[in-house]
């Protein structure tokens, strides 16, 4: 090893112990793009909705993308405006050592295309929001 690192110089010593290194980051790269590729394919099967038509077309328990705008007309979940906020101590004390605080989905309203649909935060984690009430228009 050490004759091999006399006649090859720094640059050989370099590759030699780059190569494990370079051969973790191309495998780490190969096992995120297969994690991104096949997250890929299951979004894209989901249906994209811009109309309440199309939305009471759909059967019941799809999971579906809205777009749309938020509505003028949302309650003010938060001072700010924000529609997902987590709260934090308002009497100006400090957080306490590993105190955590849920984040908050307030019920807001979509505008889409030809009227407004009430979106209400799920209980469960699966979905962070379902739409619960019927079309408002």
């Amino acid at each position: 090893m050490q004759k091999f690192m006399r006649i090859n110089g720094w640059l050989g010593g370099l590759l030699i112990f780059s190569m494990p290194i370079l051969l973790l980051f191309f495998l780490g790269t190969q096992m995120a793009y297969s994690q991104v590729s096949s997250r890929f394919e299951v979004y894209q099967t989901i249906p994209e909705v811009t109309r309440l038509a199309d939305l009471a077309a759909l059967p019941a328990g799809q999971v579906a993308m809205l777009r749309g705008q938020i509505a003028e007309s949302n309650p003010v979940g938060h001072p700010s405006g924000l529609l997902v906020f987590q709260e934090r101590p308002t009497d100006g004390r400090e957080v306490r050592f590993r105190e955590e605080f849920k984040l908050v989905f307030p019920q807001f309203s979509l505008q889409l295309l030809d009227g407004v649909v009430t979106i209400s935060p799920s209980e469960t984690y699966k979905q962070i929001i379902q739409q619960r009430n019927p079309f408002r228009c």
